[in-house]
C-alpha cells in the first residue's frame, strides 16, 4: 500500500517560497522537522498552525492552503477527527475548485472529508455518506492505499458496534477484494477485513440470536424449514467460504510460540461457524477448491511440524472434560478456543496457551483448567509430536 505521507513530498517545493518568512512557511518547516524526528504530537500542532496561518495570510494562494489543509487532515483525522474536520471540509471545497488535486484525487478528498465527519458523528447519514465516497473510489479503480483502507476499517468497526451489519458488509467486501489484488497482499489487513465481514454476515443472518421455542418436550428453533432456516444456512455458508478463502493467504506456521495470532483468530471464527452449524443442525457447503479474484487456491496454510497426526487420535491416560460455562450455556452462546501446547516427559500437557478465542474471555478459562489435568499415553504419540500440538475446542448447544 502507498505510505500515508507519500503524497506530501510534493508539498515542500510548493511551500518553499514562504519558509523564510515568519508565517505559515516557518510553521510548515517546524512540522517537517518534527516529522523527521518522530515527534508526532508536535508535527500535528505545527501542521495545524501552518494551515490556520495560511488561511489568514493574504499572500498565501489557495493551492498552498489546500496542501496545508490536506497535510493536517492526513495526520489527524483518525486520531482526533473533531480537530481535523474543519481542514477536511476546506480541503474538499478547495479541491472542488481545482486546488490541491496534485496530491489527492477528488474521490480521495471526498473520503477524507466524509470519513472525518462520520468519525465525529457516526450517525447513519454521515456514515452512509462516507461509505458512498469509498464506493465511488473503488468503482473508479482506486487502489488499496492507506487512506481508503484505514477509513474503511474504522468505519466498519464503528458500524459493527452499532449493529449496522449491512454497512459492515458494504465496507469490507470491496476492501477485501482490493487488498487481495495487490502484488504483495497485506495479509493482516485482508484478514481483519474478512473477519469483520464474516462477523457481520453471521449476525445479519440471525445465526447468533436464533429464536427458541421451549415446551415440555424440549426446545427447537422457530421457523425450522422456513425462510428463517434458509437465512441462517446462507449466512453460515457465506461466512465459512469467506474464512476458508482468508486462511489460504497465510504462510506456513512452524510452532505454537510464533503462531500467527490473526490466522488463529480466522481459524477460531471458522470453528465458531462450524459450532453454530452444529447448533442449528445445518451444514454449510464446503468451498474447495475456490477462485478469488481470478486466482485458484487449493489448500489451506500448512502447519509444518514433524507430527503427522492430530491430538484427537492420541490415547489419553487422563483427560478431564471441558465444562460449558453456565452463563454461555444459558444464553445458547456458542464459542471456539484454539490452544497450542506441548507434552512433558510424563505425558502431561504443559505450556498450554490460547492462540485465539471467539467470543473473547468466555470459554478459555474452562479449557485451560481442564487441559491442565490432561495426561497422554506417550507410546501413542509419534516421534516429533511432543511439541507444538494444536487443538480447537468448539462449544455449541443442540437446539433441535
Amino acid at each position: 500500500m502507498k505510505p500515508i505521507f507519500a503524497a506530501l513530498a510534493v508539498s515542500t517545493a510548493l511551500i518553499a517560497p514562504a519558509m523564510a518568512q515568519d508565517n505559515y512557511g516557518q510553521a510548515f518547516q517546524a512540522f517537517q522537522k518534527a516529522m523527521g524526528e518522530g515527534r508526532s504530537d508536535d508535527a500535528k500542532r505545527h501542521a495545524k498552525m501552518a494551515w490556520e496561518m495560511a488561511e489568514k495570510d493574504a499572500s498565501a494562494n489557495d493551492e498552498t492552503r489546500a496542501i496545508l489543509a490536506q497535510t493536517f487532515v492526513y495526520l489527524e483525522m483518525f486520531d482526533d477527527p473533531s480537530s481535523a474536520l474543519p481542514a477536511a471540509e476546506r480541503s474538499l471545497a478547495l479541491g472542488q475548485q481545482g486546488y490541491g488535486t496534485t496530491n489527492f484525487t477528488m474521490p480521495e478528498l471526498a473520503i477524507m472529508a466524509t470519513t472525518t465527519a462520520a468519525l465525529v458523528d457516526p450517525d447513519t447519514p454521515k456514515r452512509r455518506a462516507a461509505i458512498e465516497a469509498l464506493d465511488a473510489y473503488w468503482a473508479q479503480g482506486g487502489t488499496a492505499d492507506t487512506l481508503p483502507v484505514t477509513a474503511a476499517m474504522q468505519l466498519a468497526n464503528i458500524s459493527l458496534t452499532k449493529t449496522a451489519y449491512v454497512d459492515v458488509i458494504d465496507l469490507t467486501t470491496p476492501l477485501g477484494e482490493a487488498l487481495s489484488r495487490l502484488d504483495d497482499v497485506p495479509i493482516h489487513d485482508f484478514a481483519t477485513a474478512n473477519v469483520l465481514r464474516a462477523a457481520a454476515t453471521l449476525s445479519r443472518g440471525d445465526v447468533f440470536k436464533p429464536k427458541i421455542r421451549r415446551s415440555s418436550v424440549g426446545q427447537t428453533l422457530e421457523g425450522v424449514g422456513t425462510p428463517g432456516q434458509s437465512r441462517r444456512l446462507q449466512a453460515l455458508s457465506d461466512a465459512a467460504a469467506l474464512l476458508d478463502i482468508t486462511e489460504n493467504f497465510f504462510p506456513t506456521q512452524t510452532n505454537v510460540e510464533n503462531y500467527d495470532r490473526l490466522l488463529a483468530q480466522v481459524q477460531a471464527w471458522s470453528a465458531l461457524t462450524e459450532a453454530y452449524s452444529e447448533s442449528n443442525e445445518l451444514t454449510p457447503q464446503a468451498v474447495s477448491p475456490f477462485v478469488w479474484n481470478g486466482t485458484t487456491r487449493l489448500s489451506h496454510p500448512t502447519y509444518s511440524t514433524p507430527c503427522p497426526v492430530s491430538p484427537y487420535s492420541y490415547k489419553w491416560k487422563k483427560k478431564r472434560d471441558v465444562t460449558y460455562p453456565n452463563s454461555a450455556s444459558a444464553q445458547e452462546l456458542g464459542g471456539a478456543v484454539m490452544v497450542g501446547f506441548h507434552f512433558d516427559d510424563s505425558g502431561s500437557v504443559v505450556d498450554a496457551r490460547v492462540l485465539a478465542e471467539v467470543p473473547s474471555d468466555r470459554f478459555s478459562r474452562n479449557v485451560l483448567r481442564a487441559m491442565d489435568d490432561w495426561v497422554v499415553d506417550l507410546s501413542t504419540v509419534p516421534d516429533g509430536c511432543r511439541r507444538d500440538n494444536l487443538i480447537t475446542h468448539m462449544f455449541y448447544v443442540h437446539l433441535n
